[in-house]
């Protein structure tokens, strides 16, 4: 079976490429590390953010290498980076600024970032000035510890070998941090499971389906809804163990909750009402009891009697 980009193959991907990552239930766990997948899927569902993110920072990271290797002395910048103080510092003398406008100079850095372009699937990766400075002021781990994948190291081995004396992916542990921050997620405990998920997912990304852009995985994926003279649709954290529970609105009206979590809405759009529709006529089939049975096909009929009014066409 092909290979698509979408949460339930990604994790397949990780789970079989790496004997440190498993799935038991609604926790993956990396090494001894247990996750909630609902935090893996939200890290998953949120790339297009992400991968911008680490964008600025592999193009910051090379950016100070580069400056650093230009000059005569070599003054331990690129090993400073990224941190608040040492940035308010170097501002002040004046080499963040040198660096960055040094590197716009360079073709084949501007290369470099279409290329990244490509591989990322996002619109826009080139560096400007304030993305620059807002990366070097993240307080974390140091860029030697950023990881990148072989077609990221294909590249630089071919234009800019020397750089590859400083970004050494060392533990290849950096990004953890930068993405429970992005995603306002508690630090504690995550980031080296989120630093091995996204590597993997770089891995994933950039080795299967370079050029795609990563928003295309939120096309049919749930977000609340209200339809005017229909209801609302609510998206929960577990609706009881559901996939969907029915709620009463202010004056009367009907709407549901429907668990964010549930798998189903994992798929392409175009297979959940059709996992949906088999999902009822297997439960209703394993029906015997008369009344009981009468009742379903009852609710059968008045559910495609209003979803044909739902799908009316509406003003």
């Amino acid at each position: 079976m092909s290979e698509n980009y979408s949460f339930p193959d990604f994790l397949s991907y990780c789970t079989t490429s790496h004997n440190s990552m498993r799935v038991d239930g609604e926790v993956f766990w990396f090494n001894k590390i247990p996750v909630p997948i609902v935090l893996v899927k939200k890290v998953f569902f949120s790339m297009d953010v992400i991968l911008k993110s680490y964008s600025n920072h592999l193009l910051s990271a090379l950016s100070l290498a580069l400056y650093e290797l230009s000059q005569s002395e070599q003054h331990g910048l690129f090993a400073d980076f990224p941190d608040p103080d040492a940035l308010r510092i170097k501002q002040a003398d004046g080499s963040i600024q040198a660096a960055w406008e040094f590197c716009q100079g360079i073709q084949l850095f501007k290369q470099f970032e279409q290329t990244l372009g490509l591989l990322t699937g996002l619109p826009n990766t080139e560096l400007s000035l304030a993305e620059f400075e807002r990366s070097l002021s993240f307080k974390a781990k140091k860029y030697d510890r950023l990881y990148f994948p072989e077609s990221i190291k294909v590249e630089l081995l071919r234009d800019f070998p020397k750089a590859l004396d400083f970004l050494t992916r060392a533990k290849g542990d950096f990004f953890g941090n930068v993405i429970a921050d992005d995603l306002s997620i508690y630090r504690a405990g995550f980031g080296d499971a989120f630093s091995g998920v996204f590597n993997h997912y770089l891995d994933f990304k950039f080795d299967r389906f370079p050029r795609l852009d990563p928003r295309e995985a939120v096309v049919g994926h749930f977000e609340d809804l209200t339809v005017k003279g229909m209801g609302s649709v609510k998206l929960v954290d577990y609706a009881d163990g559901q996939l969907w529970d029915p709620f009463l609105q202010h004056e009367g009206g009907v709407g549901v909750e429907v668990d964010k979590n549930h798998p189903v809405l994992d798929l392409p759009a175009e297979d959940q009402l059709m996992c949906l529709l088999l999902s009822l006529a297997k439960e209703e089939m394993a029906i015997f009891d008369d009344s009981l049975k009468e009742a379903i096909e009852s609710f059968r009929f008045r559910v495609s009697h209003t979803l044909r009014s739902y799908s009316a066409p509406r003003d």
